[in-house]
């Protein structure tokens, strides 16, 4: 009984450090550096979701010659059409502190652009505003990773999204990068 005992806790010893080791985070993604370009479809990093479509094109490019144009279906309903980041390879987000990108917004109409964070180990999501997105040109637009407020250790995704668009939107992102403040 003994012996049996013995070997039961050191099973659970075991696994308990297995756990314990799967648990660390990996080591920081790098601080800066781009996240998309759009040279090329394999360049296009975003999960389009949420009734939103995305075509490379020429128009509106600020990094290289291609940037992603994207159309998000309006709604009658609360809807929130997004553009998804899914960092498997490079979860530890604790180094990077700001993602930028460029927009040109083609519709003519003001919209809300919000960020929505998911880390792994949790339920529940933060979401910070990025402010109105303006008809024309909105470059350098910064999202500050520390905004959320979570450990960056274990992300899981970050949308970009628009917050319940009646009519179609129609946006070109490029030049997707982060950096450090300064």
């Amino acid at each position: 009984m003994k012996q049996l005992l013995l070997i039961a806790a050191g099973a659970v010893c075991l696994a308990a450090a297995a756990l314990a080791q799967d648990a660390q985070p990996a080591p920081p993604a790098p601080s800066v550096g781009k996240v998309a370009s759009f040279e090329s479809d394999a360049d296009n990093p975003f999960v389009l979701r949420d009734n939103i479509s995305g075509t490379r094109v020429s128009e509106h490019a600020t990094d290289g010659q291609f940037a992603l144009r994207v159309v998000a279906k309006g709604s009658d309903k609360p809807s929130w059409p997004a553009l998804w980041l899914y960092p498997k390879t490079e979860p530890n987000w604790s180094a990077r502190q700001l993602l930028s990108m460029d927009i040109f917004l083609e519709t003519p109409d003001v919209v809300d652009l919000g960020a929505q964070l998911s880390v792994l180990d949790r339920k529940d999501s933060v979401t910070v505003s990025l402010g109105q997105l303006q008809p024309g040109w909105n470059k350098g637009l910064t999202l500050d990773l520390q905004d959320f407020g979570w450990d960056l250790t274990r992300v899981a995704n970050l949308a970009l999204y628009l917050t319940t668009p009646r009519k179609d939107v129609v946006y070109t992102i490029d030049n997707v990068r982060v950096r450090t403040a300064g």
